[in-house]
């Protein structure tokens, strides 16, 4: 018998908004990309050369976590990670990443909904089912 995954997280990317109806689509969160005023220069995330960037719903902004990561050592991480495995682009990669670990269920978590409390419960519904 395995384990009990209870705090793993998706990260979300673009394509976790393509689920948004036509009626939705003013919900969809928009990306910021932070910059530096007083140099002129974008901020960095821990040392590489991307930029800070969010996610801004409603006025509410929370890490765009997919292009965030991996802070210092890709190659650690992808080791440990498999790409694709994080976002739920490559399911398999996921499962047999389970698998490895020696975990039967995942209780997933939305990394976008840990840093957003929204307040229209019409947005909140959309953004959640998609």
């Amino acid at each position: 018998m395995g384990f009990v995954d209870c705090d793993t997280h998706v990260r979300e990317t673009d394509a976790s908004w393509a689920y948004l109806t036509e009626g939705q689509r003013s919900y969809r969160p928009a990306t910021l990309r932070v910059m530096d005023q007083r140099a002129g220069i974008e901020l960095s995330t821990g040392g590489s050369d991307r930029p800070l960037e969010f996610w801004v719903a409603q006025d509410l902004r929370t890490g765009r976590n997919d292009r965030s990561y991996p802070y210092d050592d890709a190659e650690e991480y992808y080791a440990t990670f498999p790409a694709g495995s994080v976002i739920l682009q490559d399911r398999d990669a996921r499962v047999g990443w389970m698998d490895k670990a020696g975990v039967d269920v995942h209780v997933m978590y939305s990394t976008f909904w840990v840093g957003v409390e929204v307040d229209n419960p019409s947005a909140e519904v959309a953004l959640a089912q998609s």
